[in-house]
């Protein structure tokens, strides 16, 4: 199941890729993982979501890292669309990742509440 933040953090990222296109050699992080719905979900199933979570917040870093050594490497040299075009990505990446934690943090919550009624 995704999460609403999650398809919104996507759909930023994909935005903001299309608007800048080649990023150097920057590999952006994957479509973010879907989340299962807490209230329902087995334990399994968060816990592999969580692997799955960690990973993309990893690339997503890594990705980030990578546009801050883009931008330093253009140097001077970088062009104000340039510039825009690596800050509007970056910010798009960090909410995609910022989207896909609360939306996760949301599901264990609700896993957990659904424990406390049993």
């Amino acid at each position: 199941m995704k999460g609403r933040h999650e398809v919104i953090g996507g759909l930023l990222l994909a935005g903001a890729l299309s608007a800048y296109g080649a990023m150097g050699d920057c590999e952006p992080p994957g479509t973010p993982p879907g989340v299962p719905d807490g209230a329902i979900a087995p334990e399994e199933e968060l816990q592999q979501a969580s692997g799955e979570v960690q990973n993309y917040v990893a690339e997503t870093q890594d990705f980030l890292a990578c546009l801050e050594a883009r931008e330093r490497s253009l140097g001077e040299d970088i062009t104000d669309e340039q510039r825009a075009d690596i800050v509007t990505t970056y910010n798009a990446a960090v909410e995609s990742m910022q989207a896909l934690a609360d939306d996760f943090n949301e599901q264990v919550r609700r896993y957990r509440e659904q424990l406390d009624g049993q």
